[in-house]
């Protein structure tokens, strides 16, 4: 995918999203505050989050944004904190079909280490029909800081959500990036499956299964999570409370590695965002949004 492709798509969108001024905006936004505990091989760490996304829609126009950060800390003495966003204009020729231009940021920045940064962006098409959403996306990365100059990376994905009916919703998503430099390659992959279930009053309970691989250096995660939220809505309060255990298993290069996390977040909910959602923290809350490349999959099995 060519700078100049990209260019010309985002020049397109953007003089669509000044085209219709006279239709009416619409959208939700929510904020959540986020706090989790945990531990792995008997080294208990803490996490914080801090998390926004807003869905605004004008006529055939959307806009969703999406920013969070997280930090982590340990009886090591390690400290980490995780910075990502993302923008996604998307452009609607029916009520069915749609397509858009995202710009994808993720930067890790842990002690004793030099911050990494991962830039991606693409094209994404999305279909709508009968309670069904599905996404399909292709693009690039530059993540020169973490693998050098001289490889390319090229990721392409999929996410689906199936509304079955009024209470049960289901969750898919799966990534694979490409790494090719100088003849050799690589891939890694991340998928997910999870479900929603609405109990009617203000009750939901979720859960999901979270797998991240790479044949070329032996290693997968597996991240199993399962939670509850109530929805204060209906007293008047737009919040969301959640909370969510997650158990971790990793394997790398034949070592292995247990862990396990308890996460507990309150997210605010604005206009449209009302409507049934996945809580703002946790490892499930990834479930919802596309992981852009193979950084970004590991970084949401592992629950960031």
């Amino acid at each position: 995918m060519t700078g100049k492709t990209l260019t010309a798509v985002g020049s397109f969108l953007i003089l669509a999203m000044a085209a219709p001024a006279y239709a009416q905006t619409s959208g939700g936004a929510a904020l959540t505050l986020g706090y989790g505990m945990g531990e792995v091989e008997g080294s208990d760490f803490q996490t914080s989050l801090m998390a926004f996304d807003a869905d605004i829609a004008n006529g055939p126009l959307t806009f969703d944004l999406d920013l969070s950060r997280a930090a982590q800390g340990g009886d090591d003495d390690f400290d980490a904190t995780l910075f990502t966003g993302e923008i996604l204009p998307k452009y609607w020729f029916s009520p069915a079909g749609g397509v858009g231009l995202y710009f994808s940021s993720t930067t890790v920045d842990a002690d004793g280490v030099d911050s990494v940064t991962a830039n991606s962006y693409g094209l994404e098409g999305t279909y709508r029909a009968a309670g069904l959403e599905t996404s399909a996306f292709i693009g690039e990365t530059d993540a020169s800081d973490l693998v050098g100059d001289d490889v390319d990376i090229t990721d392409y994905g999929l996410r689906v959500r199936y509304d079955v009916n009024t209470q049960l919703s289901l969750y898919g998503k799966g990534v694979n990036s490409d790494f090719e430099a100088g003849g050799d390659t690589a891939s890694a992959q991340s998928y997910a499956l999870g479900a929603t279930y609405d109990f009617g009053n203000g009750l939901t309970t979720f859960g999901a299964h979270q797998i991240a691989t790479s044949d070329e250096i032996d290693s997968n995660l597996h991240t199993t999570s399962l939670g509850v939220a109530y929805n204060l809505s209906a007293a008047g309060r737009p919040i969301l409370l959640s909370g969510e255990y997650a158990r971790y298993n990793s394997e790398v290069l034949g070592g292995d590695a247990d862990g396990h996390n308890i996460t507990f977040g309150a997210t605010v909910l604005l206009g449209d965002a009302q409507a049934k959602r996945l809580p703002g923290a946790g490892a499930t809350r990834n479930l919802a949004k596309s992981d852009r490349n193979a950084v970004d999959g590991l970084l949401s099995v592992g629950g960031f």
